[in-house]
Parts: C-alpha cells; structure tokens; sequence
C-alpha cells in the first residue's frame, strides 16, 4: 500500500526535503529463508531522480518498507550520505534511516562499523550495530532486541532529536 508516487513529490516538490532519498524493500524470506534487500538512494531531489522513476515503475512487492527523504543538517549533499543506510549483522540485513540533528555525537568506534559518509546518522548507525554485536553474540528474541535498543537509545537522544 506504499504510496511511492507520493513518497517522491514530497522529496522536493511538495515539501522542503530535497537532499536525497532511499528506499529499501525487504523481499522473500519464505520458508526459513533469509530475506533479500533492494536498496535504492540518490542525492537528487526524489521528485527528479531518474532512480525514483525507475522504482515508481518497477512492480516491487515488500511487507517491510523503509523509506526516507533527507534535510541535511550534517554532511554534504551526496551520495554517501543518503538514508536508509545498509549493513550486515548477524546474517541478516539491518537498515537504518533516522530524522534529526545530533549535535556533538561522536562515540568511539572501534567495532566492524564505521560510516562510509559524515551524517550524525550514518554515526548512529554504525555505533547501535556496534553495541548490539558486543551485547549479544547471535541474533537475541525480539524481546531482548527492543530492550537493548532501547537502553541504547536512550545514550544517543540526549545528543538531539533522535527519531529512527
């Protein structure tokens, strides 16, 4: 029920978000499968991303969308620095796309993650994969995830709006 269409006018033209875009769909997974990733970003306005025409007609069928259009506050409008962000954790694909301006967050990396561009997101990314691989050897229940996320998030909100 995705509203792509909608999703890239508001990437600007109807809005004032038109630092870049991405969108992940999550595909398969049937069956005890792990489930693949399309994974598209542009430092273009969405509303003129030939990569959003190119999604807008291709027939992608998810459960599991995460979509974003970016208002840089940190970093330079490129590439690099579009959302949703993509890594690998414990076999499975993890994407990432945060609305917000952390001021002065910078944690000590010194895991398997690091960003690739200079977004305080990227940042967050890379620091919450970081912790999660240190507090759990393997993928935890859903559960225990959410508890952790949640004590690490509340590390990372005093920094400024920390939406993900």
């Amino acid at each position: 029920m995705f509203s792509f269409a909608g999703f890239a006018q508001r990437g600007g033209r109807t809005d004032h978000h038109a630092d870049g875009w991405g969108v992940a769909f999550f595909e398969g997974g049937r069956n005890g499968q792990h489930q693949g990733l399309r994974h598209f970003v542009d430092h273009l306005p969405a509303c003129e991303s030939p990569i959003a025409d190119l999604v807008r007609r291709y027939p992608i069928k998810s459960e599991n969308v995460i979509a974003h259009i970016r208002k840089a506050t940190q970093g330079e409008v490129s590439l690099a620095n579009c959302h949703p962000f993509v890594r690998e954790l414990w076999g499975h694909y993890w994407v990432f796309a945060h609305n917000g301006d952390l001021k002065s967050f910078h944690p000590r990396l010194h895991a398997s993650f690091h960003p690739v561009g200079t977004t305080d997101s990227e940042r967050a990314f890379c620091y919450i994969l970081q912790e999660l691989a240190k507090s759990h050897v393997g993928m935890p229940a859903v559960e225990e995830l959410t508890l952790t996320l949640r004590e690490l998030a509340v590390r990372i909100a005093p920094h400024g709006t920390f939406n993900f």
